[in-house]
C-alpha cells in the first residue's frame, strides 16, 4: 500500500512540476533572472507485497496445434487398447474402435457364417442314392496369435439340422489345436499345434464320422487384421469312425491313421478352404484306404451377408451289412458327393 501511495504522490508531484516548469519557462522569458526547476527523485523498485507488481502479465493466446502428419499421412500402424487407438498398446480389441487414420494390427481372426443351407447327396456304389434337403447351418472358425507371443491357436465348430428326401439330416463338428509359432515375422511364421477334433454328418443314405485324438497340425501362417493365410498338414489317429452309404453298406474307420494337407484363406471379403485326407484303414476289412476331399468358398457382401458353397467327396471300399462269408467279405467301391449352398449372414 505504501508503494501505491508513493506512486500516486509521485504522479501528483510530476504533474505539479510540469505546470511549474511551464510557468517557470514563461517567467524566464519575461524574467531571465528566475531560478531553475529542481528535478524529482527516481521511483523506488516495486516490492513483492504489491499485488499489482506480483501479478504476472496475461499470456499471449497460443496458436492451435497443427495435426500431426505422422499419425495420418503415413498410415501409422496402431494397436487397439480398449476403446482407444495408440501405437504403444499391446492388446488388440475390435478394430472399429480405432481412429480412422490408424491401421489396427489384429493378430486374431474370428468369423461365423450362419443361414439356410440346401444340400445334395449322391452315392454311386452298392446302392445308388440321390437325395436333397434343407437345413439351418452354422459354422465358426478362428485363429489367434498374440502380439509378441510365440503361442498360436485355432478353433472350429459347425452345426446343422434339417431334413429332406434322405430323412433327417445334419452335422456336428468341433476341433481345437494349440501350439507354437516361430517368430520369423510380426505377422507370419511356421507353426506346430496339437489338439483334438471330431465330426459326424449325413442323413439316412450317407453318413461319415470320426474322432481324432491327438490331432497334429504343422505349416506356415500369416495372420493380420481380418486376413488369414495358412497352408499346412494334418495327421491323427482315428479312435472311431464310420463311412456308410445306402441302407446295407458300411465301412468301419476305427483304429486307423489319417493324414493329409489343407489350405485356408480368410478375409473380410470372403473365405476359401480346401483339404485332402487319406484314412489308412488297414485294420478294418477289406484293409484299403478311404480318401476324403472337401472344400468351401464364401463371398461376403458389406461384411454382413454371406453366400457360400461347400462340397465333400469320399471314395472307399465298403462291405454289405449282414452278409456271412467263409473268409473276409469282399469290398465294393462306393463314391459319394455331399454338397450344398448357404445363404445367410457373417459375423466377426
Amino acid at each position: 500500500m505504501a508503494s501505491r501511495f508513493w506512486r500516486a504522490a509521485h504522479a501528483g508531484l510530476a504533474a505539479s512540476a510540469f505546470f511549474t516548469s511551464a510557468g517557470a519557462g514563461s517567467a524566464q522569458t519575461a524574467h531571465p533572472g528566475a531560478s531553475p526547476t529542481v528535478p524529482l527523485p527516481p521511483l523506488p523498485p516495486p516490492t513483492a507485497s504489491d499485488p499489482v507488481a506480483a501479478t504476472p502479465p496475461p499470456p499471449s493466446p497460443a496458436e492451435p496445434a497443427a495435426p500431426s502428419k505422422d499419425d495420418c499421412s503415413k498410415k501409422k500402424e496402431c494397436r487397439c487398447d480398449g476403446s482407444s487407438c495408440s501405437s504403444s498398446g499391446t492388446t488388440c480389441g475390435r478394430c472399429g474402435s480405432c481412429g480412422s487414420c490408424c491401421t489396427c494390427a489384429h493378430k486374431a481372426w474370428d468369423g461365423t457364417v450362419w443361414g439356410v443351407r440346401g444340400s445334395f447327396t449322391s452315392v454311386d456304389g452298392p446302392e445308388r442314392v440321390r437325395a436333397g434337403g434343407v437345413m439351418f447351418f452354422g459354422q465358426s472358425e478362428g485363429w489367434r496369435t498374440d502380439e509378441g507371443s510365440i503361442f498360436t491357436m485355432r478353433g472350429a465348430s459347425a452345426l446343422s439340422l434339417g431334413g429332406g428326401s434322405g430323412g433327417v439330416e445334419g452335422s456336428l463338428s468341433a476341433a481345437f489345436t494349440l501350439g507354437l509359432r516361430a517368430p520369423l515375422g510380426d505377422t507370419h511364421g511356421p507353426f506346430a499345434r496339437v489338439g483334438l477334433g471330431g465330426e459326424l454328418l449325413g442323413n439316412s443314405k450317407f453318413y461319415y464320422s470320426h474322432i481324432d485324438l491327438p490331432l497334429g497340425e504343422v505349416g506356415y501362417q500369416y495372420v493380420h487384421d481380418r486376413t488369414v493365410l495358412e497352408l499346412g498338414a494334418r495327421a491323427t489317429p482315428i479312435l472311431t469312425g464310420r463311412y456308410n452309404t445306402g441302407d446295407t453298406s458300411r465301412r468301419e474307420l476305427g483304429t486307423s491313421f489319417a493324414w493329409g494337407g489343407y489350405l485356408a484363406v480368410h478375409t473380410r471379403y470372403g473365405r476359401l478352404d480346401g483339404s485332402f485326407t487319406r484314412v489308412e484303414a488297414h485294420h478294418t476289412d477289406p484293409g484299403t484306404p478311404v480318401d476324403v476331399a472337401r472344400g468351401m468358398a464364401c463371398v461376403y457382401f458389406a461384411e454382413t451377408v454371406a453366400l457360400c458353397a461347400d462340397g465333400m467327396w469320399l471314395r472307399g471300399d465298403q462291405q454289405p451289412v449282414g452278409v456271412v462269408t467263409a473268409g473276409p467279405p469282399p469290398g465294393t467301391m462306393a463314391e459319394s458327393i455331399y454338397a450344398g449352398a448357404t445363404l445367410g449372414f457373417v459375423t466377426f
